[in-house]
């Protein structure tokens, strides 16, 4: 798993979507962007200004070959569940991953969500909503990627399920 999160981290970098764990975007002031696998990976929770709408940037995921790539596609069920003043919403994000791109090498990356970004409601101060992203596979899934070593940390292993990956979001 600290692999898969590695190399989401990786491709992440290079699709340039990764930075700060909430951060205005420039061209909005009244929308912050919600960085949940920094947010997930970091504290776990973050803070943002009240008033402001919440925009989560995507997620992805990378694999050593097309092919793995789309057995992920076809194996995978993907959910964003949204707990917020009591209620619980989950959204099935199962259809919404963009197509491959191979980004260096023998990777090749996918990413959730086409702009625009998931969009939620503003808070209030004080009111917290808490997200998880999170992916299973019918199957258990092949991870690999270049170079395959005795390590284990490029595979090749198993898995059934990459996540959750939870933020607890506060305004202030």
């Amino acid at each position: 798993m600290k692999r898969l999160l590695m190399g989401a981290l990786a491709a992440l970098s290079l699709a340039a979507t990764v930075g700060a764990t909430a951060a205005p975007t420039a061209s909005a002031t009244d929308t912050t962007v919600v960085r949940l696998l920094s947010c997930a990976l970091g504290t776990g929770s973050i803070t943002v200004p009240a008033g402001s709408s919440l925009a989560v940037n995507r997620i992805g995921y990378a694999e050593g070959s097309y092919g793995l790539i789309n057995v992920f596609l076809r194996s995978q069920t993907t959910t964003l569940t949204i707990d917020r003043n009591g209620t619980t919403s989950v959204v099935n994000l199962s259809t919404d991953w963009l197509e491959p791109e191979q980004i260096e090498g023998e990777v090749w990356w996918i990413a959730w969500l086409p702009n625009p970004m998931y969009t939620l409601d503003p808070l209030a101060s004080g009111e917290s909503l808490a997200l998880t992203f999170d992916t299973f596979f019918s199957h258990p899934l092949l991870v690999a990627y270049p170079p395959v070593g005795p390590t284990g940390d490029n595979g090749p292993f198993l898995i059934n399920e990459d996540g959750p990956f939870s933020c607890l979001i506060t305004a202030e």
